[in-house]
């Protein structure tokens, strides 16, 4: 077993950024009792101290949660996320509470009636200013002014505790590397979660004005992470190039065909339903 191996690997999931097929890869690789999945928002570091007590030796943690919750339990950690360009990421997050009735936001946006340009002006919308480099740095939830300082605690600990920053927008070359880095099994997937009506999106300029105001660290990171992608997939280039023939060919074959039209009609229903069914647990408690 290699270094990397003998970690316990935190997918830090950033909303938005195809979190829901990065689990079920997850979990066809590491197998469902190995993993913990938190999903407490705000109190990460209870359930994880929880839960490592009925899973301790587990091999993944996953969820939502900011940079650093490793530091509750005693371990030694490794972190991968996948991020995602700040225009589409935000606007897909804005049309994903439009449409999700179970989105703590969703009541308030609907009575709000605010159109894209408005919510990003907002002060009070969550989850839209740098929050990807908020979650990296271990930001504390509520502070929604970024700085320097921790843009580059973000950096840090990418550079320190990152076994890999994926990006969305070349999510095939992600997987692959995540197999190569931890020696995965099988990374074949079918898209879930997947919001259409975000593909494509550009912003107008009073859009993008808002966004590069709004997500200027964002933005930062984003260049930064692409520039050191790149140069992983150079480093691993022939057998990047064998794993993505695969994958290709995979994705190319009758049967994975049938078996993504099938999950794509009945994955949202059940999908809303769990959510639906885990906010009545939520709110029991």
């Amino acid at each position: 077993m290699s270094e990397i191996e003998k970690k316990v690997l935190f997918f830090l999931h950033i909303p938005k950024t195809a979190g829901t097929t990065m689990n079920d890869l997850i979990r066809s690789n590491f197998g469902k009792a190995n993993i913990v999945h938190l999903s407490k928002p705000y109190k990460h570091r209870e359930e994880l101290s929880d839960a490592w007590k009925r899973k301790h030796g587990a091999r993944v943690v996953s969820g939502h949660f900011p940079f650093g919750i490793h530091s509750c339990i005693d371990i030694n950690p490794t972190y991968f996320s996948v991020i995602r360009h700040p225009y589409q990421r935000v606007f897909s997050y804005y049309r994903y509470i439009q449409n999700t009735p179970t989105h703590y936001y969703h009541s308030t946006l609907k009575s709000l009636n605010y159109n894209f340009e408005e919510f990003l002006a907002d002060p009070g919308s969550p989850e839209v200013r740098n929050q990807q480099v908020r979650l990296l740095s271990g930001c504390i939830a509520g502070q929604h002014e970024t700085t320097d300082e921790i843009y580059q605690i973000a950096l840090e600990n990418i550079e320190h505790d990152y076994v890999l920053l994926g990006l969305q927008e070349k999510f095939d070359e992600t997987l692959v590397l995540l197999k190569i880095l931890l020696k995965l099994n099988d990374v074949r997937y079918y898209p879930k979660n997947v919001n259409n009506s975000s593909r494509g999106y550009q912003p107008n300029k009073r859009e993008k004005e808002l966004l590069d105001e709004t997500n200027y660290y964002d933005i930062l990171l984003y260049k930064h992470a692409e520039k050191f992608f790149l140069k992983l997939l150079e480093q691993h280039r022939s057998d990047v190039e064998f794993e993505l023939q695969k994958l290709l060919s995979a994705k190319q074959s009758k049967l994975y065909a049938v078996y993504n039209g099938f999950h794509s009609i009945i994955d949202t229903p059940r999908r809303h339903m769990t959510k639906y069914l885990k906010n009545l647990v939520n709110k029991a408690h």
